[in-house]
């Protein structure tokens, strides 16, 4: 009788202790998706939260211990479930959730942590028959010192969620022709590291300007110095051309063409950039634009 009690009270203790993690897991990750969505298992991020409850169980995950692979691991599962992941085209690794994600399709870099962690800092997952908008959840790898981001050429719908600027080490994003709407994210153009924006062949519609807005996570800092290479064209966008675009020293390629925007130019001082032979390619609509100093002029 004393064996079997204490049997007993072995179990007990395992599955308080497993509740626990389970707790805090919710806890960790509600910072993300509210307590009732994870709970709830016919959403993407209530199947990301239930397989990695699976994974906590068996021992694979540990909470406290595994926070960083915890937030990695449910933002790429979400955006598995969130973008149709059965019908990807491609899905290796992705299809059993694999104990190294920086294994999965598509994940092509990671960088070593000195706790022995890996962190996913490239993904490219264009033309891979994604289906479904960008969930938010994405947003939990912003530790992930991620620098790559392509989603191009798959048809997501939606937007592009407003924590995308919470990227801090961002340099490349390409989701173009995607079927993406809405306006431009705020402050895109204020990530200091990015080098290289396609969103061309949307239907992003509003201004160019939000993209130089500040956030109420990041004020007073510097645009991106270092672009290089800019294509919002094929859009439904209005307005002018910001001024900021002037002080893009290093670019090189800008296509505005296919929009509805209206000068702006000569207070842009893009011309200079012209004339200063840093900027080869600058595509818009010349005569909405008055545009005298273009490569190509396009409607």
């Amino acid at each position: 009788e004393v064996e079997e009690v204490e049997e007993v009270e072995e179990v007990e203790e395992v599955e308080e202790a497993e509740l626990d993690e389970q707790d805090a897991m919710l806890s960790l990750l509600t910072q993300y998706t509210s307590k009732e969505t994870l709970l709830d298992v016919s959403t993407p991020q209530g199947q990301a939260f239930d397989q990695l409850t699976d994974e906590l169980d068996a021992g694979d995950l540990a909470l406290p211990g595994d926070e960083f692979r915890v937030k990695q691991r449910y933002a790429l599962m979400t955006t598995y479930f969130a973008t149709g992941g059965d019908t990807w085209s491609k899905r290796d690794g992705w299809d059993t959730f694999s104990e190294n994600e920086c294994d999965w399709y598509g994940i092509i870099q990671c960088q070593d942590l000195k706790d022995g962690t890996k962190s996913v800092t490239a993904i490219n997952l264009g033309n891979n028959n994604l289906n479904g908008p960008i969930p938010s959840e994405l947003c939990a790898l912003s530790d992930s010192n991620l620098y790559l981001l392509d989603f191009a050429e798959n048809d997501l719908g939606g937007n592009i969620p407003a924590c995308i600027t919470e990227f801090r080490t961002l340099e490349n994003l390409q989701i173009f022709n995607a079927n993406l709407s809405g306006e431009l994210p705020t402050g895109l153009l204020t990530i200091p590291t990015m080098e290289k924006l396609h969103l061309y062949g949307n239907d992003f519609s509003g201004s160019l300007d939000v993209l130089f807005e500040e956030t109420a996570l990041y004020d007073d800092i510097e645009f991106a110095a270092e672009l290089k290479d800019l294509r919002l064209h094929n859009n439904k966008l209005e307005g002018t051309i910001p001024v900021q675009f002037g002080d893009f020293y290093y670019l090189e390629d800008l296509q505005l063409w296919g929009n509805d925007l209206t000068g702006g130019l000569e207070e842009s001082r893009v011309c200079d950039l012209r004339q200063n032979k840093a900027l080869e390619v600058f595509v818009t609509n010349c005569a909405k634009i008055g545009c005298t100093c273009c490569s190509d002029c396009r409607s």
